[in-house]
Parts: structure tokens; sequence; C-alpha cells
């Protein structure tokens, strides 16, 4: 992972070109000028395209065709869960322009929650809080739900291939357990 030498914040991916705290231009090596690093500003230009955001540290995020998750959470987390959380964005956001902006949005808090819930949490290792695995259960069961009901199409494949496994192990239900709750939610929908 590569850190800002400005400020010294850490980058998901380490390909940034620019640091999502402080604004530093990793490439020219300056940060971008601002009224004295206004952070709740962005400044995007020359894109010849769409442009995707990655997150921004913060409780804010950039707002594109792609669902991010809170960066501050993700950087919480550990790295199996960060590598599901990523798999499995990967999996939503090539269908990304079937939803409406509401249910990006619907979508995008649900993964925030569900990866909030894991912060501090050890991959592999039962939580033994039975709040903790109820909250991470419910966490699970509401996106299961969303996928259902905004991408249908998409639900069956995403279920085949076990996405966030690590969120299902970690409160003791097996790696098929979210899986498990979009097949059951998509039979109830066939009825």
């Amino acid at each position: 992972m590569k850190y800002c030498p400005e400020c010294g914040s850490q980058f998901a991916t380490g390909s940034e070109k620019f640091c999502p705290n402080c604004g530093y231009n990793v490439n020219k090596g300056v940060a971008i000028p601002s009224e004295e690093s206004n952070k709740n500003s962005i400044h995007i230009e020359g894109t010849r395209g769409d442009v995707f955001g990655v997150g921004v540290s913060g409780s804010g995020n950039i707002v594109g065709k792609d669902i991010t998750v809170n960066q501050t959470t993700y950087n919480n987390l550990e790295l199996e869960f960060r590598d599901s959380l990523q798999d499995f964005l990967g999996l939503i956001n090539k269908h990304s322009e079937q939803l409406s902006e509401e249910q990006s949005k619907s979508l995008k808090e649900s993964i925030d929650a569900l990866a909030k819930s894991a912060e501090g949490l050890k991959a592999g290792q039962v939580v033994e809080q039975q709040e903790k695995k109820d909250e991470i259960k419910s966490q699970q069961i509401t996106l299961a739900d969303k996928i259902v009901n905004y991408l249908p199409n998409v639900a069956e494949s995403i279920a085949s291939v076990t996405p966030l496994a690590p969120f299902s192990k970690v409160i003791g239900e097996g790696t098929g357990y979210f899986a498990e709750w979009i097949r059951r939610k998509l039979a109830k929908k066939q009825l």
C-alpha cells in the first residue's frame, strides 16, 4: 500500500493520482491549490469520459456510476474483508447502469453498514457476541433483499459465487450464508 507523502494518508489501491484526503498530486508532487485546503470540494478535469470514484476518506464519497464503500471504513477492515467487498462490488458495478440513483444510494448505504459492522473483527474468527452476530446477519439479509429487488437478473449469478464469504464465516454461518439468502429471496419472488 502506498501512502500520501504530503499527509500520510493510506491509499486504497496504490494507483491513486491524487490523495483522497488532502488532494496531493502524486504524479506532479504538489497539493491541489484550494482555499486553505477545503477538503469538501472535488476538482476533476480533462477526463475525456466517465469518472469513477473509489471513495474519499471521511464521511464523503465520490459519486459516479460505480457503487463504492466508505474509504475510512474500508481501510479499517482486515484484508480478507476488503478483498471480499471489492469482489462483490465488482459484480454489482458490472450492472450498476441498471440501477436508479436511489437504488444505488440504498445499496451503497447497506454495503457501508455491513462493512462498518465488520470493523475490528478478525477474518476467520467467529464472533462470540450474539448481538454482533445478529447485526452482521441483519446487514447481509437487508443487502440480499436489495440485490434481489434491484437486480433480479443478476442476483442468481451473484449467489453462485458466494460473495462476502468472510462476513458469513465470522458469524459462524459458513461461506454460503449470503448466497443462500439471495436464493431464498429469489424463490419467494418467483412464487
